[in-house]
């Protein structure tokens, strides 16, 4: 795949753009019909381009919570660290660790308990303890809105 980064100082039907492709440990930057050698693109464009590319996590410094120190103790949003205790804990290491709960999380939801709860009452009133045929009761919960993810 190749994400292109337009020019912002060409037309958006300019074909100008700096093309990005990786692949493996390379990445390869390719300047389309610039004659200067230069572009200039959008900062957001540009990272969000290395971002897909690379499959990378960009995080703007400007994002990160004010660090306040008080007696030893920094504090990072709801964060705290004891100086002393720095050497036996690494804030980094405990950063991306939650960073990847986070990613986690994001592409695993958590399950609802109540709509756990509620499908199951339906399955219970529609099959009425018979062996209702699968394809009736599958019917019966798409009409209320369970939906299966990639169906054909």
């Amino acid at each position: 795949m190749t994400t292109r980064i337009h020019d912002l100082r060409a037309a958006l039907t300019d074909t100008t753009y700096i093309g990005l492709t990786a692949t493996g440990n390379t990445v390869t930057v390719r300047a389309i019909n610039l004659m200067a050698g230069t572009a200039k693109v959008d900062r957001a464009e540009f990272l969000a381009a290395v971002r897909d590319e690379l499959d990378v996590i960009i995080i703007d410094r400007a994002d990160l919570p004010p660090v306040e120190e008080q007696n030893d103790v920094l504090q990072a949003g709801h964060i705290f660290l004891h100086r002393k205790d720095r050497p036996g804990r690494d804030p980094g290491e405990q950063a991306r660790a939650w960073l990847a709960l986070a990613e986690h999380l994001e592409h695993n939801p958590p399950i609802d308990e109540a709509q756990v709860n509620a499908l199951a009452r339906l399955v219970a009133a529609e099959t009425n303890d018979t062996h209702i045929p699968a394809t009736a009761l599958a019917r019966r919960l798409i009409q209320a809105g369970v939906r299966m993810d990639g169906a054909k």
